[in-house]
């Protein structure tokens, strides 16, 4: 049982390669994510010989970023937009955080890219879904 598990779980981790571009056109400019398949799922009977593909994009701004005179203030819409497409392929910036609580769980004591500049979205979607249907939302928040 546990093997049979093992080898589940390998087969869901195993790909997750990006094959191409995604390019989405938002209300503040295009974003460029990337094309991802899962591959053929063949041990479990509901997905059989389905590639299942999603869509992915990273580090998308949905505020002004809380520096100057928006710190600790409400989140202010985004008021820029930009012309060129964005990259959206790496997650954003890491919201400030105490150092010394990442040292004292043994997790070091630096933090790559921490800014006050981290209000970010990251989206999956369907990667055969058109535009137009309506699709399941799942919002995390994560408590920290």
């Amino acid at each position: 049982m546990l093997v049979a598990l093992g080898i589940v779980l390998l087969q869901l981790v195993r790909v997750a390669s990006q094959l191409e571009e995604s390019i989405t056109t938002l209300r503040t400019g295009s974003i460029r994510g990337t094309l991802n398949h899962l591959g053929v799922l063949k041990s479990l009977p509901q997905l059989q010989n389905r590639d299942l593909q999603f869509r992915r994009y990273l580090g998308i701004p949905y505020a002004d970023p809380p520096i100057g005179d928006l710190r600790f203030r409400p989140p202010r819409t985004l008021s820029t937009t930009w012309n060129e497409t964005r990259n959206a392929t790496e997650y954003g910036n890491v919201c400030i955080q105490n150092p010394e609580l990442y040292k004292s769980l043994g997790l070091g004591s630096s933090i790559d890219n921490m800014s006050e500049d981290c209000l970010t979205l990251n989206v999956w979607a369907p990667g055969n879904g058109s535009n137009t249907q309506l699709k399941a939302v799942m919002v995390w928040i994560f408590g920290g």
